[in-house]
């Protein structure tokens, strides 16, 4: 039974140890468990997990162990992996904890999403982008239209996360053009909290006999220790009583959600 992050088999590399170590995670939870060592033994994934049980690492740890084990020199403007969310919000999270990856790897990384305008991000992309996090809209946009000089013909990791979610939101067409302009020989992890019928089209289209995996406590894939409070308060007080929360709760792991980057 793995028990830590150094006891996978195949062994994680230097570099991804010392990415977890940054993060200050010991052990792994049971999806990272199952995951990890299936996607690195070149199984394309398909997971129904949980909300909250880990599978970002789960699926980022195996992305950058793959890359470099298939490339021996990295080019800034040749695109390896690309991960694909349903919201701005979220690829933002993702993008964020994959920078640290890359600072270990010596990779570059590209956010492409909605409301970043195009001279903005063709700026970013001066820098390279050996990952891609973004939204099927956009990335979509880029591929399709060839933007940013970047080469998509040797990308060796595609994750579609949230997959429920991005069916939901209308990017059925959007991730099959992407699926479309992939090389066919690279390896494929399709993540969700549910696994609708229309999800089905993708594994079969971006899925090569998929290794499936289901983690969950209970039929309403939903964990007993997620709990959800809310409070009401007047406009005026709402960063006051912000802070006061924050302040109680400063031993906790937190995220702030706001509607747009002025606010």
């Amino acid at each position: 039974m793995i028990s830590d992050f150094e006891h996978f088999q195949p062994s994680l590399r230097k570099e991804t140890l010392d990415t977890i170590k940054e993060f200050g995670f010991s052990k792994p939870t049971e999806v990272q468990k199952v995951v990890i060592p299936a996607f690195l033994d070149r199984k394309d994934v398909i997971v129904q997990s949980q909300t909250g049980s880990g599978k970002t690492l789960s699926f980022l740890i195996p992305l950058f162990e793959i890359i470099k084990r298939e490339r021996e020199s990295i080019e800034k403007k040749e695109v390896y992996g690309i991960i694909i969310s349903p919201t701005r919000e979220l690829a933002h999270q993702i993008y964020d904890i994959a920078k640290i990856f890359c600072k270990h790897f010596n990779m570059t990384i590209g956010l492409l999403t909605g409301g970043i305008d195009i001279s903005t991000l063709e700026e970013e992309m001066k820098k390279g982008a050996n990952i891609v996090v973004g939204t099927a809209g956009r990335i979509e946009e880029v591929i399709v239209n060839k933007l940013f000089e970047l080469e998509w013909n040797n990308v060796e990791v595609l994750i579609l996360d949230e997959g429920d979610r991005m069916i939901e939101m209308g990017f059925s067409q959007s991730m099959t053009r992407i699926i479309c302009h992939l090389p066919k020989q690279r390896r494929t992890g399709l993540f969700s909290a549910t696994m609708p019928k229309e999800l089905n089209k993708f594994v079969i289209a971006g899925c090569r006999n998929p290794y499936k995996i289901q983690i969950s406590n209970d039929n309403t894939l939903t964990p007993i220790s997620l709990a959800n409070e809310y409070c009401i308060v007047p406009y005026e007080i709402k960063m006051q009583t912000l802070i006061r929360v924050l302040k109680e709760s400063k031993d906790k792991k937190i995220v702030v959600f706001v509607l747009t980057c002025d606010q």
